[in-house]
């Protein structure tokens, strides 16, 4: 009866609210209050239970947090995103982008590509000038251009709807672009990136390599969940002690209610051996809470 009740309070929230990532335990609570009422477990009366008393006590949450968190989120945390901001812009203008990618062994902040021609960008805030054009004239020094985008405070902040020029874009991939670059994807960079484009789009704050009760995310998202998203790297899972290490510090975190859920990010080719160590290390109950993301 309150499996059957979560899964329908669930469905609600999805599907006539729009709203996911609800705190289990918020959830289980409020299935238990339904079934303490013996109330018919209908969508529609389970949607007017929603509605009158579980928004409410949601959006009561939420405002807190999101209090909270906005005082963390500065103008040096966003430096931090400005490759992810920046192919958002361009990716909504009709480019291919690929997010911090190594571009002849250099990393570089995005790789622009439309009809076949790819161009590197370097993004400058106005600080550590010296090891961006370090970067660009060591590119430039093996034949491959690259430019480099100035991305002010007042620009991004202010006026984001205008970020860069399109036009100068284009000029720029059709004249300077390449048509056989040689660059190395990278596959958590773009993960990383699909996560921070669909959470901020439902109105989430999302952080970058953000130091949290004393663990480093590489993001984490806060809106009705708060969510700490880490990469699990080769090394880091053929490694029995430093996969568990992680592992109780994460479960640690979820049993405290730091953080409401876990997403591992993981590239495919280590994909089952992973499934096979999560089995033996962590409870059943554990997985309701922590999610594999593929990269």
């Amino acid at each position: 009866m309150l499996e059957s009740a979560k899964s329908v309070i669930l469905d609600v929230l999805q599907e006539y609210m729009d709203i996911e990532d609800v705190p289990p335990p918020v959830v289980e609570q409020a299935a238990r209050d339904l079934v303490r009422m013996r109330v018919p477990l209908r969508r529609d009366v389970v949607n007017r239970y929603v509605q009158s008393m579980l928004l409410p006590e949601l959006n009561r949450r939420l405002v807190e947090k999101l209090d909270v968190f906005r005082r963390a989120y500065g103008w040096g945390q966003i430096k931090r995103l400005l490759p992810y901001i920046l192919s958002e812009y361009l990716q909504d203008t009709g480019y291919t982008v690929y997010v911090r990618p190594l571009v002849d062994s250099t990393r570089v902040d995005v790789v622009v590509e439309r009809y076949g021609k790819y161009l590197p960008i370097l993004i400058s805030t106005g600080s550590k000038e010296k090891y961006i054009r370090y970067r660009a004239s060591r590119l430039k020094s093996r034949g491959i251009n690259v430019e480099i985008v100035t991305l002010t405070r007042e620009k991004v902040l202010h006026d984001r709807a205008n970020l860069v020029c399109i036009e100068l874009v284009e000029y720029l991939v059709n004249e300077r672009g390449h048509e056989q670059p040689n660059f190395i994807i990278d596959r958590y960079e773009q993960t990383f990136f699909r996560l921070w484009r669909d959470f901020s789009r439902r109105g989430y704050i999302v952080f970058r390599n953000y130091l949290y009760e004393n663990y480093v995310f590489d993001l984490l998202m806060v809106g009705y969940s708060v969510i700490g998203v880490k990469k699990l790297t080769r090394n880091l899972i053929y490694s029995d002690e430093l996969l568990k290490r992680n592992l109780k510090t994460l479960r640690n975190l979820l049993r405290k209610r730091v953080v409401d859920k876990i997403k591992l990010v993981v590239l495919y080719d280590n994909l089952d051996v992973l499934v096979d160590k999560l089995r033996r290390l962590l409870a059943v109950r554990d997985s309701e809470y922590i999610t594999l993301v593929e990269a």
